[in-house]
């Protein structure tokens, strides 16, 4: 059964009273779906973009999307209307526990 994000996002649309309605994702099928998202009522969309290395990406990932794909989507997403006058906003998420799968531990994290 093929998801149906926008069907979704659409019911959330008509929930009286919310005022802005933002997604996070990993950007696999943002270039694919941006406009879409944004004609179902879609506000916000924030990429997780662990590594601007290939390799390092698909590693920390653990998927099969190509870096290039996601970067396409983050060009996408601007002129399907996802954005604050010019360019990108970028935030570093200091603390992220990403489960067990990625050998990550507090004692290879950089504090502030």
């Amino acid at each position: 059964m093929q998801q149906r994000l926008d069907a979704f996002l659409c019911l959330l649309r008509s929930i009286p009273g919310l005022q802005e309605l933002a997604l996070t994702t990993n950007g696999a099928f943002l270039e694919e779906q941006a406009l879409l998202l944004r004609e179902a009522g879609l506000d916000r969309v924030t990429v997780s973009l662990d590594s601007l290395q290939p390799t390092r990406f698909r590693q920390l990932i653990d998927a099969e999307t190509p870096l290039e794909k996601v970067l396409r989507g983050i060009e996408a997403a601007p002129t399907a209307g996802f954005a604050r006058g010019e360019g990108h906003i970028l935030r570093f998420i200091e603390f992220m526990d990403a489960g067990s799968e990625n050998d990550w531990s507090l004692g290879r994290a950089v504090p502030s």
